[in-house]
């Protein structure tokens, strides 16, 4: 447990560095992008397992992410939960649906509330954070204080907060609940 939770934490930091290198960075919009399909391709098949469906089902899932990034829909809100929802709703029963006896009507149900409860929450953390990008000076070639100043501030605190808060509140006390009261378990 204590892995998890220490990777879970490190991942949280890993986006917001990603999120702020990305400004700085030539071509960073693409190496973000890039990283958002990895990390659901990654974090798919650690679930569960790697395979054909577990390819497919996190391409979809962080393809989905990579475009619901701010630069793609101006700031829309409603755009990116839309596109969470359906992508987090569209991956899970199209990764099912290539598992041997995958039931994907219950996984797309599944995917659609998990989809909505992180598009809840991406919407809070966007709204507190104030700006959903980091941005950093143009030219900043010192990289630790570059670092420092792309996770110590007001907007990847609430990141970072955003996603752990997600992760060991929302998921495990509103989401898993949630799910099995609708789709059972």
């Amino acid at each position: 447990a204590a892995g998890e939770v220490g990777a879970t934490v490190v991942g949280a930091v890993a986006d917001t560095a990603v999120d702020g290198l990305s400004t700085i960075t030539p071509g960073g919009k693409y190496i973000k992008a890039g990283y958002k399909v990895t990390k659901g391709i990654a974090g798919t098949m650690a679930d569960k397992g790697v395979s054909k469906a577990s390819l497919y089902e996190g391409s979809i899932k962080g393809g989905a992410d990579a475009i619901a990034d701010a630069e793609y829909f101006g700031n829309n809100p409603l755009k990116k939960a839309v596109l969470t929802v359906a992508g987090e709703a569209v991956g899970s029963a199209v990764g099912e649906s290539n598992r041997p006896n995958g039931d994907w009507i219950k996984a797309g149900k599944e995917g659609a509330i998990d989809g909505a409860f992180k598009a809840i929450v991406g919407a809070a953390t966007d709204k507190v954070a104030g700006d959903t990008n980091i941005v950093l000076p143009k030219g900043a070639t010192n990289i630790l204080p570059t670092m420092k100043n792309v996770l110590v501030n007001k907007s990847s605190a609430s990141k970072i907060g955003g996603a752990l808060t997600d992760e060991f509140i929302v998921k495990p006390k509103i989401v898993n609940p949630i799910k099995k009261s609708v789709v059972g378990k």
